[in-house]
């Protein structure tokens, strides 16, 4: 799974050109990437960070796989005053 920081003020400042580099990120420095872990278990997920307050792009690249869906977690440690992501 590959995510990058998406937030519509850095978005909207790219051109077509500038937002295809982006997304192709050739230079391996946009996304962050997370391998995917065989025959797991929920119980054995991955706990990833996220920083709140931004918006960020999920997806699994050149790869084969075909997911019918994805869960994502809140942490306990998320209190109501915190910022969404």
């Amino acid at each position: 799974m590959k995510i990058a920081q998406y937030d519509d003020n850095q978005i909207k400042a790219l051109d077509e050109k500038k937002m295809k580099e982006y997304l192709e990120d050739k230079k391996k420095k946009v996304f962050s990437v997370i391998p995917f872990k065989m025959n797991g278990k929920p119980k054995n997920g991955w706990a990833v960070p996220f920083v709140t307050g931004h918006k960020y792009r999920v997806h699994w690249g050149e790869t084969a796989l075909d997911f019918e869906r994805m869960m994502f977690e809140q942490s306990e440690q998320w209190e109501e005053g915190d910022r969404t992501i």
